[in-house]
């Protein structure tokens, strides 16, 4: 299965929904692979492993240079180069490699970048689903109906709502207006938590490094919906 965390909006948080996804669904005992498909190698980073072009060799290559991250849990990592080499991959060379790892991961988890290429679009043409972030502000919710609109409700498994606040009016508000263009295709909110980005700064999930925080309670929570509803859409 392969799943896509997408926005073309950067800084909503699709790194930090990423790589607690795949975690959760590693946790599970599923052989699960997280890719690191934005160049700026924040999934790598944020799991403790060394920023490398995995990615780039891989597609252009063929060169199969998987890392282990957490039990259960593999990474093909990025990081920056010096060539903008995403801008000439084709979708058809997305789908050829994707082909041979989806034989040997139960689950497969992208990342991408917050910009548009024929590299980003050969993830999302053979996704089966995507999860798609965004913060409880403004700008970042103007941009979500065409987003939606794009993807089509066959393959979106929902929207996830970040930094929500429901201890001020402000949060509430937001939220409500999400629901009003989204309706039940938005996921149970995660709270506003500091303790997600020391989380990062360790190179630790939020479950590794406090977990009793308010995000770590949401985060499963939020995965489990996204499973059930995706059961639920497609039986």
């Amino acid at each position: 299965m392969l799943w896509v965390v997408h926005n073309k909006k950067g800084g909503v948080g699709k790194t930090t929904v990423a790589v607690h996804l795949a975690v959760a669904l590693a946790q599970t005992g599923e052989q699960t692979l997280l890719i690191d498909a934005d160049p700026q190698g924040n999934a790598t980073d944020w799991l403790g492993l060394s920023m490398a072009p995995d990615v780039r060799d891989w597609i252009l290559e063929g060169t199969d240079n998987i890392q282990p991250a957490r039990p259960h849990l593999d990474i093909l990592r990025n990081g920056p180069v010096s060539s903008r080499w995403w801008e000439t991959v084709r979708p058809d060379q997305v789908a050829a490699r994707l082909r041979l790892l989806l034989t040997r991961y139960q689950w497969i988890v992208v990342d991408t970048p917050p910009w548009d290429s024929t590299w980003h679009e050969g993830f999302l043409k053979y996704a089966d689903g995507v999860v798609v972030p965004v913060a409880l502000v403004h700008h970042a919710l103007t941009g979500i109906t065409p987003v939606v609109a794009s993807l089509g409700k066959g393959r979106l498994i929902g929207i996830l709502p970040l930094r929500y606040d429901g201890r001020t009016r402000r949060g509430p508000e937001m939220l409500a207006r999400l629901k009003s263009v989204a309706g039940a295709w938005v996921i149970p909110p995660i709270r506003e938590c500091v303790d997600v980005e020391r989380a990062s700064e360790a190179g630790q999930t939020i479950w590794e490094y406090q977990p009793r925080a308010t995000a770590a309670e949401d985060y499963l929570v939020a995965i489990e919906w996204m499973r059930e509803h995706w059961r639920m859409n497609h039986a």
